[in-house]
């Protein structure tokens, strides 16, 4: 789980922007099922806010802890800084592995080189670098490895048969971080996940993996799609390859008819495969960074979605959602604990949690939404209507 995220000097924070998801004791057990830990935070604001920005910088860490060294072959990071400065960019995470070992990762690098890398287990430096140098490495047992200017230490580290088995749980950890956002922003159907947005991908998946076909189908039909059963079909594709696609049946005055993924509204294809993405981390203990989620899913659908993390019986792994919208009413189900706002000034984004806020108005018994929409909390668009 995710403790706590912080960067700096990354597209629209020029200063820390810092998510903090741990609750202290005073807070009601359901608002963390007892981990004190938050399973999942609301991030809302107006548009170019830095919403987005937030999720892709875990999205970012993630991909550089895990891939860099595959990706790296001495060329610059595409690292986005605040108006493309040459300054470096820092970031630090505090997360919990699955064994429940609690770990701190920080680094400082720009588009040319890391500058150091910290990991600390239970407080205590256990691997660092410096530039190009090892300057502790006990959680390897003294071994050292070489180090590239382009690659992370754990990342290095992950692919050295010496190495691999020890460093094996923090790469797990950042390995089942999912998300919808790349370098450019939201995107409905994520390649990060399974490298193609392509519908076969998605049914592939389903069809080799029961459980996930079952919690798909399950799903579709609870909320009330008009699908009575899901098959997935394969074709023998000119080039020899196997394509993978879904078939959805309807019942008509007792009479069974079949449509494609095509046929389907946009909120069901939606589900079919964004179904896919909450199963692997609620299954895997992983973390799921969904910018938009909402999107072509009506309102009354939102909370049973949200349920998955907060209820314990269903979030039996301790799994995370981070998430953005636009719908106010969800700042009711989240909560002012599990609620960060955005803002811009002088076209810096800031963030802050509402229980942060120094405002009597906010209390558990009071409606959120209301003093959002009379702009009382922040995070709403200032619009300039001219010629009015």
């Amino acid at each position: 789980m995710i403790h706590s995220f912080g960067v700096k000097n990354f597209t629209c924070f020029a200063d820390w922007m810092e998510l903090d998801l741990t609750l202290n004791e005073h807070v009601p057990e359901k608002f963390h099922n007892g981990t004190g830990i938050s399973p999942l935070l609301c991030l809302k604001g107006s548009n170019a806010s830095g919403k987005t920005n937030a999720l892709k910088a875990i999205a970012f860490l993630k991909e550089f802890v895990t891939q860099s060294f595959l990706t790296s072959s001495e060329r610059p990071f595409e690292l986005d800084t605040f108006f493309q400065n040459k300054e470096p960019t820092e970031f630090y995470i505090q997360f919990t592995v699955k064994e429940g070992i609690k770990f701190f990762y920080e680094v400082k690098l720009d588009r040319q080189h890391v500058y150091y890398e910290t990991l600390k287990k239970d407080n205590k430096i256990v691997l660092s670098r410096e530039e190009q140098h090892f300057k502790a490495s006990t959680f390897f047992d003294g071994i050292t490895i070489p180090l590239s200017n382009y690659a992370s230490m754990i990342s290095s580290a992950f692919y050295y048969p010496e190495t691999k088995q020890a460093i094996q749980p923090i790469y797990d950890f950042f390995q089942r971080i999912f998300s919808n956002v790349t370098r450019f922003g939201f995107t409905l159907y994520p390649d990060t996940i399974f490298d193609s947005n392509q519908t076969s991908i998605f049914a592939k998946q389903y069809k080799e993996d029961t459980k996930a076909f079952a919690f798909m189908q399950e799903f579709l039909q609870k909320f009330d799609t008009g699908i009575e059963k899901v098959e997935i079909r394969t074709q023998t594709t000119p080039d020899e390859k196997q394509f993978y696609y879904p078939v959805f049946t309807h019942s008509c005055e007792h009479m069974p008819y079949t449509l494609l993924e095509t046929a389907e509204s946009s909120g069901t294809r939606a589900l079919f495969k964004n179904l896919l993405y909450y199963f692997f981390v609620l299954n895997y203990s992983g973390v799921l960074l969904f910018d938009e989620f909402d999107v072509n899913l009506h309102p009354d659908i939102l909370p049973y979605l949200l349920e998955l993390f907060t209820d314990p019986n269903k979030n039996l792994h301790n799994a995370q959602l981070i998430f953005t919208t636009y719908n106010n009413d969800i700042m009711e189900l989240a909560g002012k604990y599990r609620t960060y706002l955005f803002e811009k000034e002088d076209n810096k984004s800031i963030c802050y949690r509402l229980d942060e806020i120094n405002n009597r108005l906010i209390r558990n018994d009071r409606s959120l939404v209301r003093l959002y929409e009379k702009g009382l909390l922040g995070g709403v668009p200032k619009v300039n209507v001219y010629g009015a």
